[in-house]
């Protein structure tokens, strides 16, 4: 993690993490970076550490003597994950990697390891920014396309839209609102400050994070949403009914009951004496004579409704 800074990512988790000050695309005489080395894309951070989005293809690029017979490059992330190890491809003199690291994200340092050419393996510092996603409520599916608003305190007790434009900007990338992509994320690097986020997305009720103050980071602000019901579609309720193979006999007397239910997804018996079930296909021991009602009650996502029918056990003389 990267302490005290000013400016932090937020996310749909909201993950909040690192700033950007200026974007753009390290070159080999980036004096960010040690000579003959590009990373592309990238953000840089008030702190001059360069970010990458987790989700974004990165080419490493290393220009090495043209002595070199091959290049090596281990990236480790500080995530408790095992070290990124691959061999570069191309050269002499120029040499790429390509990654998405997704899910991996964190500080890393860049490790390049050169044969055949003296002094020339080089380290440097990244930082692999997350990101979070929105998702549906009832199937947990990401939801593409969604208009995500950053949003923060108007001073008068209400919240506004964070504008974009601002010299400096309150958010990169400078958009309000940002869109879901394919998988659902998205991601912003903000300001310090309070902030939540309003997601709209088409069949779906409107949804407010909870608020965050950033710093420190935030990782855990996925947000959900709720199918909107459709006054046009009538909803389907669960029937009730169920078999059973005897109504009548002498104790003790087994009962194998049958559910015959319809548009249920589970159900609950009540066999009449306190005991009960959630199988679809139960059997009952009655060991004492009597009239026992058994109740059956089916249930979906739309309500609930049950029906019953009496047992009647007897005793022999």
């Amino acid at each position: 993690m990267i302490h005290n800074i000013k400016r932090w990512m937020i996310t749909i988790v909201i993950a909040a993490l690192i700033a950007i000050s200026s974007v753009g695309i390290i070159s080999a005489c980036d004096r960010n970076f040690p000579p003959g080395i590009e990373i592309q894309p990238y953000h840089l951070t008030e702190e001059g550490i360069p970010s990458i989005f987790f989700g974004t293809p990165t080419m490493f690029t290393y220009y090495s003597c043209q002595n070199a017979t091959a290049v090596d490059i281990k990236i480790h992330v500080d995530d408790g994950g095992s070290d990124i190890i691959g061999n570069m491809t191309g050269g002499p003199s120029k040499w790429t990697f390509n990654i998405t690291f997704f899910p991996r994200h964190g500080e890393a340092t860049v490790t390049y390891i050169v044969n055949n050419c003296s002094n020339s393996n080089k380290s440097t510092v990244i930082y692999i920014d997350p990101a979070g996603y929105i998702y549906d409520i009832d199937t947990g599916a990401r939801i593409a396309n969604a208009s995500v608003w950053l949003q923060r305190p108007n001073g008068i007790g209400e919240w506004e839209n964070v504008k974009t434009g601002e010299n400096p900007p309150a958010c990169q990338p400078d958009i309000n609102p940002l869109i879901s992509d394919q998988n659902g994320m998205y991601h912003w690097d903000v300001l310090n400050g309070y902030y939540r986020v309003h997601v709209e997305a088409p069949g779906y009720e409107l949804s407010n994070s909870s608020v965050v103050y950033i710093p420190p980071p935030v990782y855990d602000l996925n947000v959900g949403l709720n199918h909107i019901d459709d006054p046009n579609v009538t909803p389907v309720y669960p029937v009730a009914n169920f078999s059973t193979n005897v109504n009548t006999g002498y104790a003790p007397l087994v009962v194998q009951f049958t559910d015959l239910s319809t548009n249920a997804t589970d159900r609950k018996w009540d066999f009449g004496e306190g005991f009960n079930s959630t199988k679809r296909y139960p059997a009952h021991n009655y060991s004492v004579a009597g009239n026992y009602t058994v109740n059956l009650t089916a249930i979906n996502g739309n309500g609930i409704n049950s029906t019953t029918s009496i047992i009647t056990v007897r005793t022999k003389t």
